[in-house]
């Protein structure tokens, strides 16, 4: 279980860095959360990411949590679509 969530945390500091690579603004990442500000973009970015299978809520503010269920790869789907909204 110690292994389980180190790899949460390790996907949390994957997610944060590609995020911050892409531009938003991320807080350090101190557990297996990301918050990531999106600003006045929010209700456009949730629309995007849905057509590809990623729900989010239309807040300015995100807080994302990589869990059991959340693997490498799906991380990188999520920093992919930001990837892709950033630059279409």
């Amino acid at each position: 279980q110690v292994q389980r969530l180190a790899d949460d945390h390790a996907n949390a500091v994957f997610l944060a860095e590609g995020l911050s690579g892409l531009g938003y603004s991320v807080e350090p990442v101190q557990t297996n959360m990301v918050y990531v500000q999106i600003g006045d973009r929010a209700a456009a970015l949730k629309a995007f990411c849905a057509e590809r299978g990623i729900v989010l809520t239309a807040a300015s503010r995100l807080r994302m949590v990589t869990h059991l269920n959340v693997s490498r790869a799906q991380a990188e789907q999520v920093i992919a679509a930001f990837a892709a909204f950033e630059h279409p």
